[in-house]
């Protein structure tokens, strides 16, 4: 059975969902473009091939039912991963039917929105250009030569699948206006509906056909604050003092910080060092074995730390390629320290 929750619900509760065409475990489950989910691999008992199924099912969320969706090749229990790609197919490996015995083989799966009824290939709604980030509740325009048969537009949070699982899947449908060539795109309105990070964006003719995607980035909300340590600072005529102020960058903030300051009294000097804070800090790359693992960095004249790095161990996650030196954060989330210095001058 497949369980299920609707989350608008006044007091939202599990219900039990139709039959799938086995009964199974550790499989994978990979929401399609159009709405639809695809059920893939398991077994009956763990690790145990002889009870591995190898029906995939596609779930109807619409109509509440389960159809036949072809078969795998091979068996693909614990340890096996499926994914949605760009192409709108979906890349199934991994397993491992028995202890220490690994499936090499990969499969793609081509769900039927890809075909015409004559099993001829469908032919695809295509994206010209999108902009490679977005922001909250803003317009944005894809440029697309289909823009009057579009039906609808979605955005499909990137995988990331290990054990069987893939808990950070998500589609959001958007509004939008078509125009000459183009559609007016509204984001999605906050990080309830859609959290910061890569999505791709997916445009649907009126026959269900997906495009091509393309790689958004939904911006978090832009966000710092400055705190100082001491917050005030007494000095007396012709002596200085100092104080650090701890700036704490979040979200989708990506200009620099230049500081300055106001109200001293008259004759005072106050300086900053460093004078700017530049969004954009370098990180080390990752160690040969591609795991990122949280370092604290030195950079003079001050001490940076960016937090909440994406390690995997064992699993496969979707993201778009990303330049040397540069992080795979969704958010980029850190603190910088600096000191302030300020200077009465003698009377």
């Amino acid at each position: 059975m497949a369980p299920a929750t609707h989350l608008g619900a006044a007091t939202p509760e599990w219900q039990y969902g139709p039959n799938m065409s086995q009964p199974r475990i550790q499989m994978n489950a990979v929401i399609l473009p159009n709405g639809k989910v695809l059920a893939i691999g398991g077994s009956l008992y763990d690790e145990q091939t002889s009870s591995a199924s190898l029906n995939a099912d596609l779930y109807d969320p619409a109509t509440n039912t389960f159809s036949s969706a072809g078969a795998n090749a091979f068996p693909r229990l614990y340890h096996s991963v499926a994914l949605l790609l760009p192409d709108a197919t979906v890349w199934f490996a991994g397993g491992n039917p028995t202890h220490g015995t690994y499936v090499r083989q990969m499969e793609i799966y081509q769900p039927p929105y890809l075909f015409n009824a004559d099993g001829s290939l469908a032919t695809r709604p295509s994206i010209s250009s999108a902009p490679s980030n977005i922001s909250y509740g803003n317009m944005f325009t894809v440029q697309t030569p289909d823009a009057a048969s579009i039906s609808s537009v979605v955005l499909v949070r990137n995988g990331a699948v290990t054990h069987s699982f893939g808990m950070d899947q998500r589609e959001v449908g958007v509004s939008f206006t078509a125009g000459t060539g183009s559609l007016n795109v509204t984001a999605p309105p906050d990080s309830n509906i859609a959290p910061p990070g890569y999505y791709m964006l997916f445009l649907l003719n009126n026959f269900g056909v997906p495009s091509v995607a393309t790689f958004v980035q939904i911006m978090g909300q832009p966000n710092f604050g400055v705190t100082a340590s001491p917050s005030s600072v007494s000095i007396s005529q012709g002596n200085q003092g100092s104080s650090t102020l701890t700036t704490t960058v979040s979200g989708g903030f990506n200009n620099s910080i230049s500081l300055s300051a106001s109200g001293a009294p008259p004759g005072t000097m106050v300086t900053f060092s460093p004078s700017t804070i530049h969004a954009t800090i370098p990180i080390t790359s990752p160690p040969s074995d591609g795991v990122r693992r949280r370092t604290p960095l030195s950079q003079p004249p001050y001490q940076a730390e960016e937090k909440g790095w994406v390690s995997w161990l064992g699993g496969a996650s979707l993201l778009p390629e990303e330049p040397a030196h540069s992080s795979v954060l969704h958010a980029r989330i850190f603190q910088l320290e600096l000191d302030v210095t300020l200077a009465m001058p003698e009377r």
